[in-house]
């Protein structure tokens, strides 16, 4: 049983798991209930409701105490025999500028920003030094001083997500960097976001290289589309990725695919995707993409448009009449323009 954001005291928990003295496996974390954290009373209520349990895995954060002994003492706590020689449970106290976390060894899933420490020598700085987490952020910005720590079992990998002010210029130093400090091997989520630049191709190609497991993509198009000039990168890419998801900000007035070459290129990249999301300019280009991604079974386009509506639904309703498949259409209707989003299952 997995548990996430539990934010109730002990005694719900307790009077709850009374009804499951069969449980074999349990992981929970959220935040500070009243004396959950009371490593005692976890002992009475395992031996007492859960006397089947074999795997214990939870995460509680600590940052509402005031003072880091308090934190200590608790931890203490879970190193009894009881914890360590009857049920093999180790724990680990994870101390930040921000929070504090009493943890079990491996810690239950969840998210983490780093940042890379761009001064003499390039470094991942890490909030905590844990082993066991699955998510991440990169971000970019200078710190006084690296801490240096080491991640596995890591299955997100992000990159960007800085301040609107701030600009991140991914370069290969940076994945050497990343590879001192984590285990990219078991990567499956690929996230690069429109506010931090890959200086060239062949950096998106070391993180490739580097994730080998890597399935899945999510890319702002804007940082794709000069990318995809590399022969080696685009080989990768056919390989590797099954599902795309080209980012598109609407704020931004440039569109998606503005020239055929353009279109070509990602069809070309791209060519063994079977899921794909992205913007285009022109019903044209949704044809080209249905035509020229031959393992594609799901797509979903989004679209500008000053075309009268109607005139819209038609043209698809004739295009994919033709193609025998389910599909849906959303209009987002604004003052001059009218967003068109289709939905289609192959």
């Amino acid at each position: 049983m997995v548990i996430g954001d539990f934010d109730h005291d002990f005694q719900e928990f307790e009077q709850f798991v009374k009804l499951i003295p069969n449980l074999k496996c349990l992981s929970i974390s959220g935040g500070v209930g009243q004396n959950i954290l009371d490593a005692h009373r976890w002992e009475r209520l395992i031996t007492s409701s859960l006397p089947r349990l074999e795997t214990f895995h939870f995460r509680f954060s600590c940052d509402s105490m005031d003072a880091d002994d308090n934190i200590l003492e608790i931890f203490q706590q879970f190193h009894s025999d009881f914890w360590h020689r009857a049920h093999n449970w180790y724990t680990e106290c994870l101390l930040t500028s921000d929070n504090r976390w009493i943890c079990t060894i491996p810690c239950p899933l969840y998210r983490c920003k780093l940042a890379v420490y761009t001064n003499s020598s390039h470094y991942v700085v890490m909030p905590a030094d844990s082993s066991d987490t699955q998510d991440f952020t990169l971000k970019e910005k200078r710190i006084p001083k690296p801490k240096e720590c080491h991640f596995y079992r890591i299955t997100s990998l992000t990159f960007g997500g800085l301040e609107i002010s701030e600009k991140c210029i991914l370069e290969t130093k940076d994945i050497k960097s990343l590879k001192r400090s984590m285990t990219l091997s078991g990567v499956s989520y690929l996230n690069i976001s429109s506010d931090c630049k890959i200086a060239k191709p062949s950096v998106l190609l070391s993180i490739l290289k580097e994730t080998p497991k890597v399935s899945s993509m999510y890319i702002d198009q804007t940082v794709l589309l000069p990318l995809l000039v590399d022969d080696e990168l685009c080989t990768y890419l056919i390989k590797m990725i099954k599902r795309l998801d080209l980012y598109m900000n609407w704020s931004i007035p440039t569109q998606m695919f503005i020239t055929q070459a353009e279109l070509s290129r990602v069809c070309k990249a791209f060519s063994n995707v079977e899921v794909l999301q992205c913007s285009i300019s022109q019903k044209s280009a949704f044809k080209y993409l249905m035509e020229n991604l031959p393992k594609l079974f799901h797509l979903t386009i989004s679209m500008k448009t000053s075309e009268d509506r109607r005139i819209v639904s038609d043209w698809f309703d004739k295009e994919l009449a033709k193609r025998n498949a389910n599909y849906n259409i959303k209009y987002d209707q604004g003052k001059r323009t009218c967003v068109v989003t289709v939905n289609v299952w192959i």
